[in-house]
């Protein structure tokens, strides 16, 4: 049988063997969240730096987008069916004409059927989420002024636009719109 003394003996021990094993997790978790200012701001820097090599601009993104709206059928070329370049819209033809003029901005592409203007895009740099910029194309479907030949339809509401679209090049995928949508009814 053990006696008191030896009991209150290896309690002690215990007790202070778990002392030193809270005093040693404690020193470790602090490594763990403690980092040098410099340690931080270099680890960030690489970070950006990598992410930056890895994301597409807009102006990169753009070429998946021309591609897109090729294969629908539109004639379209950022680079050079530009409205600064002198792109017009063309009875029979559909048209992308990039960087259109509004009151004090431009559109990323107008889309012409014909003379008709039918739709701002707002492109946006691949890891953009277009979701939220849908309010951007609609800011610019306000802003739509004539400045040729071309057809605007009277407003809805005051949008001169009928289509309004915002795209980041990524592939569409139903599901994700499915959870938002639930998302926003939350």
């Amino acid at each position: 049988m053990i006696s008191s003394e030896e009991v209150n003996e290896l309690t002690q021990q215990y007790e202070e063997k778990l002392e030193a094993i809270e005093q040693e997790l404690a020193k470790i978790r602090k490594q763990q969240t403690t980092v040098e200012a410099d340690s931080k701001q270099k680890r960030t820097q690489t970070a950006y730096t990598l992410a930056a090599k890895l994301e597409q601009t807009e102006k990169q993104t753009r070429k998946y987008i021309d591609q897109q709206l090729a294969l629908a059928n539109w004639k379209v070329d950022t680079e050079t069916i530009r409205y600064a370049k002198g792109a017009r819209p063309k009875h029979g033809e559909n048209k992308a004409i990039a960087e259109w003029p509004l009151k004090g901005r431009y559109a990323d592409y107008a889309l012409f059927i014909g003379m008709k203007l039918i739709g701002i895009i707002e492109a946006k740099k691949e890891s953009k989420d277009v979701y939220s910029t849908v309010s951007q194309a609609k800011d610019y479907a306000k802003l739509v002024v004539q400045k040729g030949e071309e057809e605007i339809f009277e407003p809805w509401g005051d949008c001169f636009v009928p289509f309004l679209f915002a795209t980041n090049g990524r592939p569409y995928h139903k599901q994700l719109v499915l959870v938002k949508r639930e998302w926003q009814l939350v």
